[in-house]
C-alpha cells in the first residue's frame, strides 16, 4: 500500500488529486488540513506528502521549513502556481521537495507523478506498515 498525505487546501486541488489516487489500486490517501499537518507526521509515515501553496506562501515555507526538520522525513510534492514554485526552487533539497506541479493541475502530470512514486515503491519494496 502506498501511503500519501495531502495536505488540504483549495476543494478543486484537492478533488484532482483524489481522482487521481482512486484511479491506482494499492494508494491510499489521506486529507488533513494544514494545522493537523504535523501531528500526523509525527504519528505516521507516508511515501510522500502533497502541500498546496497556502494563500500567504511564507506560511507555506514555514510548514515546509518544519517538515524538513522531522526525523525519517517524507518526499514532497508542492502544488503551487509558477510565480511560488519559482520561490521554493532554491531550497528545494533542504526542504526535502522532490517534484512540483504548477496550478491549474494537469491530470496527465499527476498521473506521471503517481507512476514514478508506485514504480519506486514497488521496486524498492518501501512497505510502510
Amino acid at each position: 500500500m502506498v501511503k500519501i498525505l495531502f495536505v488540504k487546501g483549495d476543494p478543486t486541488t484537492r478533488d484532482a488529486i483524489q481522482v487521481a489516487f482512486e484511479q491506482y489500486k494499492g494508494f491510499e490517501g489521506e486529507f488533513i488540513d494544514a494545522k493537523d499537518c504535523l501531528e500526523k507526521l509525527m504519528r505516521g509515515q507516508y511515501h510522500m506528502v502533497f502541500v498546496e501553496d497556502m494563500p500567504n506562501p511564507g506560511e507555506t515555507y514555514e510548514l515546509l521549513d518544519t517538515m524538513s526538520q522531522k526525523e525519517g522525513r517524507s518526499p514532497v510534492v508542492v502544488i503551487a502556481e509558477e510565480a511560488n514554485i519559482k520561490a521554493f526552487i532554491h531550497e528545494k533539497k533542504r526542504l526535502n521537495i522532490s517534484a512540483f506541479l504548477r496550478k491549474p493541475l494537469d491530470p496527465v502530470e499527476v498521473f506521471r507523478l503517481l507512476s514514478r512514486l508506485r514504480e519506486k515503491v514497488d521496486a524498492m519494496d518501501l512497505t510502510i506498515g
